[in-house]
């Protein structure tokens, strides 16, 4: 797709879509006067499909109102221009100082669904009053409206400068929106909500016009970029029974059936019915072998004229030779709601849209036997298979303790095998069936998740409770995850869980969807879960281990954790967000007194938090207890020895040295009564005699 810039796009747009708009007139207006003079009669598109072409919704409004769901509507987007019925003559002025704004819905709503696959533009009449605009914007917004009202945004697209409406005044300018580019489809109930939104200067009044006004018509549209139009959604082949079947027998009490199908208009044109919808069967080969036939609408499910429609006819097979056929019904849409490149006067082409059945006449059931495993290979019992062929179920099944199931179905026909497990669709798998006796392996989306609940800063979260929703919409029972804050599933569909998680008695994670689509692990962030280090100091400031720590939830009063420090006096928790009462007790005994001191600080986590305890009766642990005590024991062991030794010196020092000959006697023995003569010692034998005797 080729890309402009701002200006170049509006102009270049704004060409193309007066361009559009004039066609469409004319087509408009001759199509009013065919219709006066009779039935169209038109040719069915044929050859290739067309390139689909960007919707061209017309603005109206309705005083009476247009119900979407339960709601009523006055401004309304169609596929018929203002000159056709209900809308001739119609129009409106929507003008509002500063900020104006208008919301436009499809009606009736879409009623199948529809795909929208680009750029939503819109080309509206605008005006502005008083000074020339010097600021403000202008924006183009889509959402979804459900049945019940439910508004669901699809995008909003770039702003539009207001200078873009031109000069102050009463005439209003043909300005080009462009609007957001969409890739989404609008499932069927629901309707296509297309908003216009002026934001402008205070000092201005703005119009959005539409439609009929003073004579004059505005033609404003919107450009919806869809490729899904005209459907025939389902095609079935009913027994006497009324039941589906894609295997025909030739016996003669069976030889006509009933073939339906659905026609569905997402956008509700209410145009497929100016052709007939028709019948015909083709063989295996690709020959026509019966020639189109026109079906009749069933007035019990649609009545003729409905944006959707069942249609059927009774067919007699008896004179088809055994083989493997296509039932097909073909439907053509009008063109009103295309531009230009498919219409072709006076013939209108339509959009041509079928679908078929396969049927096998006369030829014996294949029986197909089907296994149905997990993505570990491991068997599924009690797993729901359906049998599909052109988008009718023409049987189902059950799988049994071991995943298998059997149908008998026709041969030389592909069917889809859709199987659901836990309410869950966890696979389609397409297959050929052939002549024998066949067997398939289906390998379903059912897997093992595990889930990992992490704080914000990856610390996993210790035995969190866990509430799980399944993608059916049922809840499991309260689950506790690990130490890890770790917990997983076993044999569970692939789609989407659902969990909300309490930590700390507190709700850190709620309804948090996660997409499961293996084993994982599959991570869910607490993202308001944080660290809180606490650190306990002595009264020179060291870490002081062994002090008993808790934390209260200062709002709810209760203790949500609870430890002693470590050896540097640290103990760090995971607390959700909040305030916190942080409350730390140190005992010990020192210089044999029992001390004891409790010390509180407030916390308040938004983050990576950090507080201190101080105790300041608690001294350096040279002075502790046990340590003190025996550096006490020990002192007082060196002092003695060291005061006998003073002593036992201080003896010697005072008796001098003994006399030669003999021993020193003891001190007492000196100083004790009046001192006598002492004996000389008897002389010896071999000591010499004293000289002179």
């Amino acid at each position: 797709m080729t890309r402009h810039g701002p200006s170049g796009r509006t102009n270049q747009n704004s060409r193309r879509t007066l361009t559009a708009w004039g066609v469409s007139f004319l087509i408009g207006s001759t199509l009013l006067l065919l219709l006066a003079a009779g039935p169209v009669a038109a040719t069915p598109w044929t050859g290739p499909e067309p390139t689909p072409s960007n919707l061209l919704f017309y603005l109206h409004n309705s005083s009476a109102g247009v119900p979407v769901g339960s709601v009523q509507y006055l401004d309304v987007v169609d596929t018929v221009s203002d000159s056709r019925a209900p809308w001739t003559n119609t129009g409106a002025v929507s003008l509002a100082p500063h900020y104006d704004s208008v919301q436009f819905v499809a009606a009736p709503a879409l009623t199948s669904p529809l795909a929208l696959n680009g750029s939503v533009n819109a080309t509206v009449y605008l005006n502005q009053s008083g000074s020339s605009p010097t600021g403000g914007t202008i924006t183009v917004t889509v959402n979804a409206v459900a049945a019940n009202g439910a508004v669901t945004l699809l995008g909003t697209g770039p702003t539009t400068p207001t200078q873009g409406i031109g000069p102050g005044g009463s005439v209003p300018t043909l300005v080009f929106l462009p609007g957001p580019d969409l890739h989404a489809t609008v499932p069927a109930g629901s309707s296509l909500e297309v908003n216009v939104t002026i934001a402008g200067n205070t000092a201005e009044h703005y119009g959005i016009w539409w439609g009929l006004v003073g004579g004059t018509y505005y033609v404003s549209s919107v450009s919806v970029p869809s490729s899904s139009y005209l459907t025939v959604p389902k095609v079935a082949v009913l027994n006497g029974a009324g039941q589906p079947v894609t295997v025909l027998p030739t016996s003669v009490a069976n030889t006509t059936v009933t073939v339906q199908g659905v026609v569905a208009d997402p956008l509700g044109a209410y145009d497929f019915e100016n052709f007939t919808v028709d019948f015909s069967v083709v063989s295996s080969t690709g020959a026509l072998v019966v020639a189109a036939r026109s079906m009749s609408p069933v007035p019990t499910l649609a009545p003729p004229g409905a944006p959707n429609g069942t249609y059927e006819i009774s067919f007699n097979y008896s004179a088809l030779p055994a083989g493997s056929y296509r039932f097909t019904v073909n439907a053509t849409d009008d063109t009103n709601h295309n531009l230009a490149g498919q219409n072709t006067l006076p013939a209108y082409y339509g959009r041509n849209a079928f679908s078929a059945a396969s049927v096998s006449v006369g030829l014996p059931p294949v029986p197909v036997g089907l296994t149905v495993v997990d993505d570990h290979n491991i068997s599924l019992g009690g797993a729901v298979v359906d049998a599909t062929t052109a988008g009718t179920v023409v049987t189902s099944g059950r799988t049994n303790g071991s995943g298998g199931v059997t149908f008998d179905l026709a041969s030389g026909t592909q069917y889809t095998f859709a199987v659901d497990w836990q309410g869950i669709p966890v696979g389609s798998f397409p297959e050929t069936v052939t002549n024998a006796t066949t067997l398939f392996v289906l390998h379903a989306n059912v897997v093992y998740p595990t889930f990992d609940i992490e704080a914000a800063n990856g610390q996993p979260l210790p035995y969190p409770l866990i509430t799980v929703i399944h993608p059916n919409g049922t809840a499991y029972p309260l689950i506790v995850g690990s130490v890890s804050g770790t917990f997983s599933l076993a044999q569970v569909p692939v789609g989407t869980y659902t969990l909300t998680v309490i930590y700390a008695d507190s709700q850190v994670v709620f309804a948090q969807p996660v997409g499961v689509d293996g084993d994982g692990p599959f991570v869910v962030v607490a993202a308001h879960v944080f660290a809180l280090s606490v650190r306990a100091t002595s009264a020179g400031g060291g870490g002081l281990s062994n002090v008993f720590l808790t934390v209260v939830n200062a709002t709810t009063g209760s203790t949500i954790a609870s430890g002693l420090t470590s050896g540097n006096g640290t103990l760090t928790f995971l607390v959700p967000a909040g305030t916190y009462t942080v409350t730390g007790t140190w005992a010990e005994t020192y210089d044999l007194t029992p001390l004891e001191q409790t010390v509180t600080a407030t916390a308040v986590v938004t983050g990576l938090t950090s507080t201190t305890l101080d105790f300041t009766l608690a001294y350096p642990s040279i002075f502790r207890t046990m340590l003190f005590d025996l550096s006490l024991v020990v002192v007082v062991l060196l002092a003695a020895i060291a005061g006998l030794a003073t002593l036992w010196l201080r003896a010697r020092r005072r008796g001098g040295p003994p006399p030669a000959g003999g021993a020193a006697l003891p001190a007492w023995k000196e100083e004790a009564g009046p001192a006598k003569p002492v004996m000389a010692p008897p002389p010896s034998e071999d000591r010499a005699p004293p000289s002179g005797s």
